[in-house]
């Protein structure tokens, strides 16, 4: 996510880059990053999703704000999961993990 965020940091257009750069920063990357990961014990392929929306919403801010800084006022909040992610978000398995003791698990035959 992080390598991610910086690249479209670096793509995104606006008429102050300068600023853009400064406030949303490696470590503004970095921090948000953990946060969005934090919940989902590290796991980024849960949330890109939200993570890319948060994170372009950030540059928008910064890009039609020349006060607003990110690093001051900004929070990630998990908002509008999927199903498996609040289940990864609690700390329950996904789905597929989960087998109950009277279903049988199938083999495959080998010839």
């Amino acid at each position: 996510l992080r390598s991610v965020a910086l690249k479209l940091r670096t793509l995104y257009p606006t008429e102050a880059p300068d600023r853009r750069d400064e406030r949303v920063s490696d470590a503004f990357v970095g921090n948000l990053v953990d946060q969005v990961t934090e919940g989902f014990k590290g796991d980024v392929g849960i949330v890109p999703r939200q993570f890319l929306r948060e994170f372009i919403g950030q540059l928008d801010m910064v890009d039609e704000d020349a006060d607003y800084d990110p690093a001051l006022h900004y929070g990630f909040q998990a908002r509008e999961l999927t199903e498996e992610e609040q289940r990864r978000l609690h700390g329950d398995p996904a789905q597929q993990d989960v087998v109950e003791d009277d279903e049988l698990i199938p083999a495959e035959d080998a010839w």
